[in-house]
């Protein structure tokens, strides 16, 4: 039987394809992972750990499946909600490494989309593990932490808006409601007879809400008012025509350094990430081809 008549012959039978296919994703994850530290040999990173063998729970024609990949996957089903009977993993993967084998003798590793997958996923599974790796070893002071808490609270805008509105279909509408308002009606009494939007029935009262939960052209148009000011212009938005007038305004106070100190870690661990890749690229010798 030719390689290629030994390939087809592997491919009979749905039911291995379907068992195969429950698997892949997480089976090819963890062999990646698994292998992080391999090299040289060819199949080595689809091994698992081929240095490993007191730990072999099975192998396919001399190729072991490892223990340490077992219990990955077994993890991985276990945290998902789905099956881990450790025996039907190992059967499955037993299924996997011989479709994977039968690929490789049929030369399909070799096929440039194949080959280019196998090669992204290789480069992703070693820069995960490297950058696990510096974050283990990567510390922060006391003082480094307090540093990106107060460089997050000075970024941080915190002021909350109480404001109402009344929402017109067209500027023609908006401007007619306006120039009453200029000739002193009152504001929630024109957001009751006028107002397009379901806020009309409290005269036009939007709540307190503050940046990113506001449309940006109504919190640009309040933040330089006071209290008990309106905005002059007429606000376009997706909804249509706004006049606003602004109610109350407070500052929502930031919670406390201890509260958010596992947070300013990892904030100021990607950071540190972040900068790390920046100076490996300073030092790299990269070439970009047009």
């Amino acid at each position: 039987m030719n390689r290629d008549m030994q390939g087809r012959e592997c491919l009979r039978g749905t039911g291995t394809l379907q068992a195969a296919a429950r698997l892949a994703a997480l089976v090819l994850t963890s062999i990646a992972l698994v292998a992080c530290g391999s090299s040289g040999n060819r199949h080595s990173w689809i091994d698992g750990e081929s240095s490993a063998r007191s730990s072999t729970v099975a192998s396919v024609n001399g190729r072991p499946i490892s223990a340490t990949l077992v219990e990955r996957v077994t993890r991985q089903l276990e945290e998902s909600g789905k099956d881990d009977d450790r025996t039907r993993v190992v059967d499955e993967l037993v299924n996997l490494e011989l479709l994977a084998q039968h690929a490789e003798w049929i030369d399909l590793d070799k096929q440039p989309n194949i080959a280019a997958s196998l090669r992204l996923q290789r480069m992703q599974t070693l820069a995960n593990a490297y950058l696990a790796h510096k974050s283990e070893v990567i510390t922060f002071s006391e003082e480094d932490l307090m540093a990106e808490y107060e460089r997050q609270r000075a970024a941080t805008d915190n002021a909350e808006y109480r404001a109402s509105h009344i929402l017109l279909e067209s500027r023609d509408a908006a401007e007619a409601v306006r120039q009453r308002l200029e000739n002193g009606e009152d504001f929630a009494q024109l957001a009751a007879s006028e107002s397009t939007d379901p806020s009309s029935v409290s005269g036009g009262d939007l709540g307190w809400f503050r940046a990113g939960s506001m449309n940006p052209e109504i919190i640009e148009a309040v933040k330089p008012l006071a209290p008990g000011e309106r905005v002059d212009d007429i606000i376009e938005t997706e909804f249509g025509f706004h006049l606003v007038l602004l109610t109350d305004k407070r500052d929502r106070p930031l919670p406390a350094f201890e509260e958010v100190r596992e947070q300013l870690r990892e904030s100021a661990l990607r950071n540190a990430l972040a900068e790390h890749v920046e100076a490996l690229r300073d030092r790299a010798s990269i070439t970009v081809v047009d």
